[in-house]
């Protein structure tokens, strides 16, 4: 970093020159927040940046409230972008192990029950940390907590979230619990999304063993194979992919709309990869983007072994398979069939 001003300039010019460097980047900030976050969320996140921009020296201190207008109403305080006292050249992000080759940030899209807290790890570990600013990993109870505790509200928060992170955070990788929406299709230019799926029945059968014998979660379950398929709350998760994926909250769940934007949506992505063949996801993440990348097991079954070893019903596994048939179609069309 160069911390001497530019070309000698003078102290008028520098301020110029500095103007020009903050405020392009600042204008970009508040044009996203208009236009990817919803309007229940805006003013919190605006006060947010607001709040990031003035610590960074960014935004003069909030002035006092203007004059009453003429109707009576009091016009909007702006803060004007304040100049440091020399200008300098942005830092570079980190060069190595901790971001891809182009230097766009590595957003892993985190689908439960695909093999993600293996994938989430692996990553971690390529890059060589855990934590710092350059490392951004959802807390999902947090998150919980932020939205309110109710489900929509949650991942209403966390659709604004992935975009505000993004754009103002500047990290090189992103790990959580997301979503794809459709306003994020500008960001596919400035990162690199990724995310592991895996056989809709199989990931079936191993949620409904994770709620039913995992002690401490959050929504633990006691009935029967074919009853946990006969609970709506349960039975939606066969077109969780589509849903996931979509774009949009106004498709019919599991419908061929919902499907075929899912699948056009994955196909935009960087990297998909699947459960049944990690090692061959964690080759394509090494071509793709330099890092040395190797997954561990975690979240292995916790269904006692009697458990395991009873087949299920054949009739019953054929209703798993008729559920999740908007996510067969989901997955048959984004993992290509091994040769």
């Amino acid at each position: 970093m160069n911390d001497k001003p530019v070309g000698g300039a003078g102290m008028s010019d520098v301020k110029a020159q500095t103007r020009r460097f903050v405020a392009g980047p600042t204008k970009r900030v508040w044009r996203s927040v208009r236009r990817h976050v919803p309007d229940r969320y805006a003013e919190p996140v605006r006060s947010a940046v607001r709040s990031v921009l003035r610590s960074a020296g960014m935004l003069d201190p909030p002035a006092a409230p203007a004059d009453a207008s003429r109707d009576g109403s009091v016009a909007p305080v702006r803060s004007e972008v304040a100049a440091p006292a020399a200008f300098t050249e942005p830092a570079d992000r980190p060069s190595g192990g901790l971001s891809a080759p182009d230097q766009k940030p590595i957003v892993f899209f985190h689908v439960m029950k695909c093999g993600g807290t293996s994938v989430r790890e692996g990553l971690l570990s390529a890059v060589g940390q855990r934590t710092g600013p350059k490392i951004f990993e959802l807390d999902g109870e947090a998150a919980k907590t932020a939205a309110g505790g109710q489900d929509p509200d949650n991942w209403a928060f966390r659709d604004a979230l992935l975009p505000y992170v993004l754009l103002a955070s500047e990290p090189a990788i992103v790990l959580g619990h997301f979503r794809y929406r459709d306003r994020y299709h500008e960001l596919l230019d400035t990162a690199h999304f990724v995310t592991v799926l895996r056989d809709p029945v199989e990931r079936l059968v191993s949620l409904y063993k994770y709620r039913r014998y995992k002690d401490g979660v959050d929504v633990p379950v006691s009935a029967g194979f074919e009853d946990f398929l006969a609970t709506p709350r349960w039975a939606k998760e066969g077109g969780n992919y589509a849903t996931t994926f979509c774009g949009r909250s106004d498709l019919e769940p599991g419908s061929d709309e919902a499907v075929a934007a899912a699948v056009a949506n994955l196909r935009r992505f960087a990297v998909v990869g699947c459960v049944e063949r990690l090692g061959e996801f964690a080759q394509q993440l090494t071509a793709r983007f330099g890092l040395d990348v190797t997954f561990p097991f975690y979240n292995r079954s916790p269904a006692p072994e009697v458990a395991e070893s009873q087949a299920i019903e054949a009739a019953v596994l054929q209703r798993a398979r008729e559920i999740c048939a908007p996510d067969l179609q989901v997955y048959e069309q984004v993992i290509p069939t091994p040769v």
